[in-house]
């Protein structure tokens, strides 16, 4: 396999042109396209650096291994880092306050549902929260995040009100800014994990407690009092 400087210099105008075509790509495509140049690479390795060995004049020598630094690996690394990058569009688009199903990711980045799993499945910091018939990709950085702002309302509402038990999820579904289905989800996670507690349709930090200081408890048996009184006048 011969290349004349024509043939090279062909190569290099037909990409020139096309390129504002190439920027156009989806990024799916060109994960698949720099994942295909790899294993082109892997098969030309030898000659790419032989041959520019041979037309440099430095075969067998130690030069030879800066033809195979600079182009095959050079190629190889740096088309990794594309893929790399491409794919942490996947991580970027799950930073999200409403976590996004299997099918929005597939339209939102247009890979197919197995690359998207494949995707998902290789990554330690990506994970599935299933709730109902409802499934959400996370990072565990952005679940880890949520779990925290839920907890700080809770406990910022016990500190300004610590004669109500806690919040109903409607208050917490506003501050969140989350659709009500993802919202239940997390907080049933954070009920199972206990960091969380709930009473009836309230929902309050595992570590709060009605207190009631002096005075409170003062008028809480004077309350008790007039009840008990209150029965039995009515008897």
């Amino acid at each position: 396999m011969q290349y004349s400087k024509i043939d090279i210099d062909r190569s290099v105008n037909s990409l020139r042109v096309s390129s504002n075509e190439f920027v156009k790509i989806k990024n799916s495509e060109l994960i698949k396209m720099f994942e295909e140049c790899i294993q082109n690479i892997k098969e030309i390795a030898y000659y790419w650096a032989t041959t520019a060995s041979d037309n440099k004049r430095v075969t067998d020598t130690t030069a030879e291994g800066e033809e195979w630094l600079g182009g095959p690996f050079a190629s190889v690394f740096a088309l990794q880092y594309y893929i790399e990058t491409l794919k942490d569009k996947v991580r970027e688009v799950t930073a999200h306050i409403n976590p996004f199903t299997l099918n929005e990711l597939k339209i939102r980045l247009g890979l197919s549902e197995n690359h998207i799993k494949e995707l998902i499945d290789n990554e330690d910091d990506l994970l599935w929260i299933s709730y109902k018939r409802s499934k959400w990709i996370v990072t565990k950085k952005q679940i880890s995040s949520l779990k925290n702002r839920i907890r700080n309302y809770l406990i910022v509402f016990h500190e300004n009100n610590p004669l109500s038990i806690g919040m109903q999820k409607e208050e917490i579904r506003q501050k969140m800014n989350s659709n009500n289905t993802v919202l239940e989800a997390l907080l049933e996670l954070m009920f199972n994990e206990k960091l969380i507690n709930k009473k009836e349709e309230v929902w309050f930090d595992s570590s709060f407690s009605i207190k009631l200081d002096e005075k409170d408890l003062k008028i809480q048996n004077q309350i008790v009092e007039l009840l008990n009184i209150q029965g039995f006048m009515s008897s």
